[in-house]
């Protein structure tokens, strides 16, 4: 519920934004960098088929950037949520994480993120409202995950798809934690029925 509602409270502001741009101050989105390793950051990642000089592109990326704090406070102030983002139609994303390392390749530049093919992005547009993914494995990382995706229309098209996940490990914690009574247990249920 916590997750779903921290990303419909981004989406509605992500929508303003892209609907208004003149009325948000444009803020710089840097690249993930290594040097930022464990820390808390706004990152900007690109599919490996967007334009990067599409000016349309580089100025919802600078209006979406000025949603850097609130998005900063959606991560910092949850105890399972790893991230949150925004991706953009044009193959741009904006992300808050503290895992910025391992969006860098070896090389020294940014690894591409091809979000239009991740389970959340795809599941948020094709059902045209929240979706939360099964368990799928992480872009980058060895770890497991459920995603969440919310559309963001503007005029009636796609113009955004917001983003955040949860690892499984973090799930089974909040499961096991749970007291409901002294002869109750709690396991998690996917909508198949595998516990």
């Amino acid at each position: 519920w916590t997750m779903r509602h921290d990303l419909e409270i981004l989406a509605a502001q992500v929508q303003m934004v892209l609907e208004e741009p003149s009325a948000y101050s444009p803020v710089e989105v840097p690249l993930p960098s290594e040097a930022d390793a464990g820390k808390l950051t706004l990152q900007l990642l690109y599919s490996d088929w967007a334009d990067q000089e599409d000016a349309q592109l580089k100025e919802q990326i600078l209006r979406v950037g000025g949603l850097r704090n609130m998005m900063l406070e959606i991560v910092r102030g949850s105890d399972s949520l790893l991230d949150c983002m925004v991706s953009l139609p044009g193959g741009a994303r904006i992300i808050v994480d503290r895992t910025p390392e391992g969006k860098v390749g070896p090389d020294g530049l940014p690894k591409p993120y091809i979000a239009d093919r991740r389970p959340w992005y795809v599941g948020a547009v094709v059902h045209e409202k929240p979706y939360f993914t099964p368990v799928n494995k992480d872009n980058y990382y060895d770890t497991y995950e459920v995603m969440a995706g919310v559309p963001v229309y503007v005029d009636g098209e796609l113009a955004a798809v917001c983003g955040g996940s949860v690892q499984l490990e973090a799930l089974a914690d909040i499961s096991s934690g749970a007291k409901l009574g002294e002869y109750t247990d709690t396991c998690l249920i996917n909508e198949n029925g595998i516990i």
